[in-house]
């Protein structure tokens, strides 16, 4: 038989095996829904070394994060093993623990030589069949670090491992599954394997090699169900429109790059049934197709592109998107040292009407509404839609600022369209409220400005005195009088304003001009707040039951200046076309937690773990 035929013959046969041999996008069914690669630390070195990130892994922090993962998979693996010993399990076992908690602590390496690829596919049904992969790319050779992790995670959950033969696969499973009971005759042969099945929808995990890669997949179907997903016939990812999409883009040079297919997700969603279906078209969700994203470097920045495509008409809450585009002259007066700031287009009259319509084309939503609607108008006395809700323009600003408060320092800005009527509306609110008893309500005036004050009446020790006030065509409010203050401070010229920096001026020389949504976040603040407090943290936690001693070593902490010195604010846009909207972000470290203000929650925390933890 010549090559040519056998080959023909091979691929026509057996493709799995021939996939095996391709990269790991080849394994997955060009179906896939979801789809996320990493190409690990080690590509693109030479672009992500021009970066501010790339300078500040190649200092003490690099060296730090290096060397966290193996740091914190060696505490695991010890903690694991000694578990287990006390437990006094058999010789052979230990044996295989204490193996795997030698080889578990280099998955850091594979990672970042490898990176990886995560992939998730759901096939209609009533009851959905759905399974999500894992991939560790070129790890077949060498998956003991993958495989040994994942054992000893098993472990550490109680969970049994169990070994079977699938599909021609050596492959690890965990035993959730319904496994036959074995024959009453012991004695007695028989030739036929045991069939492993499982409880609908119960969830399945099972590990193996499918070539040159590492495989971790998840889902409803049985461990062989799990294999067998990865022989089939049929058109594969690299085949997929949105896949091809992902691939070809070259604006910038990308490490991280993924895509949503939410039409298909939706569809799926759909076959559990007409309430299902009803659901999603009442809230808009079936009018969203899909969403792609890219992240990499460009010069000293991390970047960032995001891509939503959202075509007309938008039902339901898809509405929130869009509005009439503004640029930086737009701006209120800002705090100079605001550490993250937001403006974005938001008409929360618009927002509540699109509640409204989608509740009534559900069952019994309509009625749910009005009953929620009219407890809040009587509670405060008023209609929220047209006595505060309408008075209320297209534009919300939210900033974080540390002068404006230690903790839950964030200061909300409501553009207004009638301030007459919106003042009249939350005296009326706020008088109900005080009549209720939960709360005292006290007026103040500040340069001419009157503010109003919540004390909240037996919060013993709540330190937030909740505060607005109107000025300047803003509803402006606060957890403290002082953060409304400073508002009012800075719109009357008594103190300067936010400027950006040079970085973040030459990232909004890249951006358009005009935006739905700006964003400046920076990530210094909270990174050098986090290893200020790492060390009191890691020396609290060796005194939890169980810990003998600290996860992480202080010693090898970097120091806080040194972490931030290269780094700057993060600049993000909301552009929208009518139809996509386009999401672009520059920036040195990006940290989608950080406008949060976690940094004050975490504070708060810990605070509260030293007070009443010990």
């Amino acid at each position: 038989m010549s090559r040519a035929l056998f080959s023909l013959i091979l691929l026509g046969v057996v493709p799995g095996v021939v996939r095996a041999d391709e990269p790991p996008e080849a394994l997955l069914s060009a179906h896939t829904q979801v789809y996320l690669r990493w190409d690990g630390a080690d590509a693109h070195r030479a672009v992500r070394d021009k970066s501010a990130l790339g300078k500040t892994l190649r200092e003490d922090a690099g060296t730090f994060l290096t060397n966290l993962v193996p740091q914190l998979l060696e505490s695991f693996a010890r903690t694991e093993t000694t578990r287990l010993l006390k437990q006094g399990i058999g010789a052979s076992r230990l044996i295989s623990a204490q193996a795997d908690a030698v080889r578990a602590p280099r998955l850091g390496a594979l990672l970042a030589r490898h990176g990886f690829l995560f992939a998730v596919e759901a096939r209609p049904g009533l009851l959905p069949d759905v399974r999500a992969t894992f991939i560790l790319p070129e790890g077949g050779p060498d998956p003991g670090p993958f495989f040994s992790t994942l054992r000893l995670i098993a472990a550490s959950n109680g969970l049994q491992v169990k070994t079977g033969q699938f599909a021609g696969r050596s492959v690890q499973y965990l035993a959730f599954t319904n496994e036959p009971p074995p024959p009453h005759n012991r004695g007695r042969k028989t030739n036929k394997r045991p069939v492993v099945t499982a409880a609908p929808g119960t969830p399945q995990v099972a590990w193996w090699v499918e070539g040159r890669h590492a495989v971790l997949a998840f889902g409803t179907a049985s461990p062989e169900g799990l294999v067998e997903r990865f022989q089939e016939n049929g058109p594969r990812l690299i085949q997929n429109p949105l896949f091809q999409k992902v691939q070809a883009f070259k604006e910038f040079e990308t490490g991280f790059r993924g895509f949503v297919d939410v039409a298909h997700l939706v569809e799926v969603a759909g076959s559990l049934g007409p309430v299902v279906r009803q659901s999603l078209d009442a809230w808009g969700v079936s009018g969203f197709r899909s969403a792609v994203l890219y992240m990499g470097f460009e010069g000293q920045f991390t970047r960032t592109r995001m891509e939503l495509d959202v075509p007309p008409p938008r039902r339901g809450i898809l509405q929130i998107f869009g509005g009439k585009p503004f640029s930086v002259a737009d701006l209120p007066p800002l705090p100079p040292d605001a550490q993250q700031f937001m403006m974005f287009n938001l008409n929360p009259a618009a927002v509540l009407d699109a509640v409204h319509h989608s509740a009534d084309k559900q069952p019994g939503g309509a009625s749910i509404y009005q009953e929620a609607i009219k407890a809040v108008n009587e509670a405060l006395d008023i209609n929220v839609r047209t006595d505060v809700l309408g008075c209320l323009g297209n534009r919300a600003v939210v900033y974080l600022s540390p002068a404006d408060g230690v903790l839950f320092g964030q200061v909300g800005l409501l553009e207004v369209k009638d301030e007459r009527k919106l003042t009249a509306g939350l005296d009326r609110a706020l008088k109900s409220l005080a009549i209720g008893g939960s709360v005292r309500v006290k007026k103040h005036a500040f340069r001419g400005v009157e503010m109003r004050q919540a004390y909240l009446k037996g919060a013993t020790g709540f330190p937030f005195v909740p505060s607005v006030a109107v000025y300047k065509k803003w509803l402006v409010l606060g957890f403290s009088p002082q953060g409304v203050e400073g508002f009012i401070l800075r719109a009357r010229g008594e103190l300067p304003s936010w400027k950006p920096e040079p970085q973040v001026e030459a990232a909004l020389a890249r951006l358009p001009k005009r935006y739905t949504l700006l964003s400046v976040s920076d990530p210094r603040p909270i990174i050098r707040q986090v290893l200020t407090l790492l060390p009191l943290i890691i020396s609290l936690s060796s005194t939890f039951p169980g810990n003998q001693e600290p996860v992480l070593d202080v010693g090898t902490l970097p120091n806080a200046h040194l972490a931030v010195k290269h780094l700057f604010p993060n600049t993000m846009a909301w552009t929208d076309d009518g139809r996509r909207v386009r999401i672009d972000s520059y920036g040195s470290l990006d940290m989608p937690l950080g406008f949060t203000g976690l940094d004050s929650y975490g504070i708060l925390l810990l605070s509260f773990l030293l007070r009443f933890g010990t």
